[in-house]
């Protein structure tokens, strides 16, 4: 494909962009995208950036925090005891200074966690021999907590359920 400004390089730069409720993609050279004022190749955003933008989400716009009471006053200056790194240092690079800011800084880095993993507890990679077994045993656990849950619930008919499934879980385990 041929870049669609100089007709004379093939088009590695492809845009896209809603104007007025319709799709338009441009397909362009190296060269011509540079040209372009609205886009600029190499400026993008840096990762500091990306991370600040994602704890201001996590955390609410900067005009949320100052109006939010259960917020600690003075977020800001929140500062580590260890490293003396404060708040406004870690937002702005996305480094953490010492083991002890994750206890100064929790709060906070819960929401930005799960929101870039999904999760705030960290599974790892297995092999995949050990993984089935691994997987049966975590499935087991969790058909014993919601076991455990129906019992108090006083749903017997659920937990009778529960329980054959742990049974045949546990069977296919030996």
């Amino acid at each position: 494909m041929q870049c669609e400004q100089c007709h004379q390089n093939p088009a590695t730069v492809h845009l896209a962009h809603i104007e007025n409720g319709e799709k338009i993609e441009q397909h362009l050279c190296e060269i011509c995208a540079k040209k372009m004022q609205s886009f600029s190749m190499g400026d993008g955003i840096s990762f500091q950036d990306f991370f600040a933008g994602l704890m201001d989400i996590a955390m609410g716009s900067p005009s949320q925090q100052k109006s939010t009471t259960n917020k600690p006053q003075g977020i800001s200056d929140l500062q580590c005891p260890v490293c003396h790194m404060t708040y406004n240092e870690f937002r702005k690079t996305g480094k953490i200074g010492c083991a002890s800011c994750y206890e100064v800084f929790e709060q906070y880095l819960y929401p930005i966690i799960k929101r870039i993993h999904g999760n705030t507890e960290h599974t790892g990679k297995l092999p995949q021999k050990a993984a089935s077994d691994l997987k049966l045993q975590r499935k087991i656990q969790e058909l014993q907590k919601e076991l455990q849950a129906a019992i108090e619930e006083e749903a017997y008919e659920k937990a009778a359920q529960l329980r054959d499934q742990i049974r045949e879980l546990e069977k296919e385990g030996e």
